[in-house]
């Protein structure tokens, strides 16, 4: 008769000594240095959570890059950061990672579903959420191009051809031929940018042999940053080139490491040079992922890749290359601000123009902190087992060499260049170096993640990078939050310097003009003026002197303005207007024989003449 299994407490005993073994075997030893790793981590993405949150109760705008939940309201602001912040909670963390490692296994076991589903989403969300404040850059000027007849080169003379086609000759196209508007256009080509920077992201997981929760993280930290701001309704280059940078930064990580994504490569950088001058940093980028390909040289999509990027470099390199030279030297490189302060090196030790940097890092990846804590940490991981996923030491060489490529001139981008509007609102300029800085820190992210006992830590990481993205969407898409916003970066402190002063409270004086709000324009105007006697914000501030019936001093503004400018138009306009109501006939002489000399077919003559003439009856 076969004893039964039990056998009592002593043979129960038995078999529990005797399965240990195979228990501790199947249970990975815990590493220290991974646990510093994990800690690093958490500690590094509760520090930026902290800092958002002083950013928040402070009472200036020293950190503006942490500062968008201030201004919006407790749902969209406070809300979204309590849940971040109660991410890092490691039970929550862990509750919820088995989900994070399917969905991540998902993204690369299914990477055509996942690409679909991801760019469709990331459409979804610009669409959702276009800018309606219309301050980043030149997005006023870029709408205002497509509705009149004036040729775009001449206003944008350092504009490239594809840009021009893309944004200006496109769009127009679609509102002539198909009655879009040009809200439609522009938002479209925003959509279709963003679902080329969701394809990038779901790519890299692949790229660097990801899996699970490690792969969800990258992949968000690539798509979540504040660069989903340029695909809102902004007509500039500054769309494809964005989404290119992180294409691009993906495929080349694909090419050196099996081999793949070639022609993708190849692709990126003739196209980002078409559309902007700076696209050319990515043609050493492709020239070099294209080389170290571990495949035979005579496979086609190599040499595709490079006749394209060869192609890019006949056809727009030389034209790009004069545009740097020219344009961006005496614009962005060195403008009369950098030149004042002691030159382009002079002006790196700036602290102001640091912090804003440190700022518009920020805004664009909001995760980049996390790549000086890993660069501290994960070197001493790696010799314990917590290394990077790609264990061939050539491989991660081929790696490091275009991930060099790709983020050392995004480096050089932020350090250098001088908007001609600042950093705090050119930010799109930067837009493609923070794509670039999103790329390498999802490398990183996802090398100190891959050890299955670190997938706790990533719903932090994601809900890091998705909560600040998606409120500067909202903050943008909220006009009168974006201005609350503008208004108190120009009030300070810190003090800003007078250029920047000036054009921050133009934009604001001009948009409250436009709303009819004649108190809040005229103080914006006053300000800008008190920073520089521009003639231009002269004329304007008598503009909204005229909208609050302040007639005696809209004269005096207007005759100011013509002292300064005698050709300017406003300025005479602006005195006839002022001096009929006031009955002031000497200034009305005057402003007529102004309007003749600068504009002789305008109607204000005539009736200037009238009212004059009936002046001279009544005496």
């Amino acid at each position: 008769m076969t004893p039964a299994r039990g056998g009592g407490p002593r043979a129960a005993r038995a078999r529990r000594a005797a399965q240990a073994p195979a228990a501790r075997a199947s249970t990975p030893a815990r590493n220290p240095f991974a646990d510093r790793v994990a800690l690093a981590l958490w500690l590094t993405l509760a520090l930026l959570a902290a800092g958002r949150a002083a950013a928040s109760l402070a009472h200036d705008m020293t950190w503006w890059g942490l500062d968008a939940q201030r201004f919006l309201p407790p749902l969209s602001g406070g809300l979204p950061w309590l849940v971040m912040t109660l991410a890092l909670l490691p039970v929550l963390g862990a509750a919820l990672a088995p989900a994070a490692s399917r969905l991540g296994d998902s993204l690369v076991r299914h990477p055509r579903g996942a690409a679909a589903i991801a760019a469709l989403l990331s459409a979804a969300v610009v669409l959702a959420l276009p800018d309606q404040t219309i301050y980043v850059g030149d997005f006023a000027m870029r709408s205002g191009t497509i509705l009149t007849a004036r040729d775009p080169e001449r206003l944008f003379p350092q504009a490239m051809a594809l840009d021009l086609l893309v944004h200006v000759r496109l769009p127009q196209y679609l509102i002539t031929q198909l009655g879009w508007t040009v809200q439609m256009a522009l938002r479209g080509l925003g959509a279709l940018g963003a679902a080329v920077l969701a394809l990038a992201a779901v790519r890299l997981p692949r790229a660097l042999g990801l899996g699970g929760a490690a792969a969800l993280a990258a992949a968000v930290t690539v798509w979540a940053g504040g660069t989903l701001g340029m695909f809102t309704g902004y007509g500039k280059s500054a769309i494809e080139l964005t989404a290119l940078t992180a294409l691009a930064g993906a495929a080349s990580l694909e090419a050196v490491g099996s081999g793949g994504g070639l022609v993708t490569l190849g692709l990126c950088a003739a196209l980002a040079l078409g559309f902007h001058r700076s696209g050319i940093v990515l043609a050493p980028l492709a020239l070099t992922g294209l080389a170290l390909a571990p495949v035979p040289w005579s496979r086609a999509p190599r040499w595709i890749g490079a006749a394209l990027v060869a192609l890019a470099l006949a056809l727009f390199g030389p034209r790009a290359i004069h545009l740097i030279a020219t344009f961006d030297v005496l614009h962005h490189l060195a403008p009369a601000e950098t030149r004042a302060a002691g030159g382009m090196l002079g002006s790196l030790v700036d602290p102001l123009h640091l912090l804003d940097v440190a700022n518009v890092i920020l805004v664009l990846a909001p995760l980049a902190p996390l790549l000086i804590t890993l660069a501290i940490v994960l070197p001493r991981a790696g010799s314990a087992g917590a290394a990077a996923p790609a264990a061939d030491p050539a491989s991660f060489r081929r790696r490091a060499i275009v991930l060099a490529l790709l983020v050392l001139p995004a480096l050089a981008t932020l350090l250098l260049t001088r908007p001609q509007q600042g950093i705090f609102r050119d930010r799109d300029v930067f837009a493609p170096a923070g794509a670039a800085l999103s790329v390498l820190t999802a490398c990183a992210a996802g090398a100190a993640l891959m050890p299955r006992p670190r997938a706790w830590l990533a719903l932090a990481l994601v809900l890091g990078a998705v909560v600040p993205s998606i409120q500067w969407l909202a903050l943008w898409h909220q006009p009168r939050v974006a201005v609350a916003y503008v208004r108190r970066y120009i009030e300070g402190p810190p003090e800003r310097a007078a250029w920047d002063r000036a054009a921050t409270w133009d934009y604001l004086g001009t948009r409250a003009l436009v709303e009819r709000r004649g108190d809040e324009a005229a103080a914006a105007y006053a300000k800008a003026v008190q920073a520089a006697q521009n003639p231009r914000l002269i004329g304007e501030w008598g503009m909204a002197e005229l909208i609050r019936n302040q007639y005696a001093r809209a004269e005096s503004l207007f005759q100011r303005t013509v002292e300064l400018d005698p050709n300017s138009t406003i300025g005479w306009n602006g005195l006839a207007t002022a001096a009929s109501w006031t009955g002031d006939t000497a200034a009305c002489a005057v402003a007529e024989a102004g309007l003749m000399r600068t504009d002789p077919g305008n109607p204000r003559i005539a009736e200037l003449r009238a009212l004059l003439a009936r002046a001279r009856a009544g005496k």
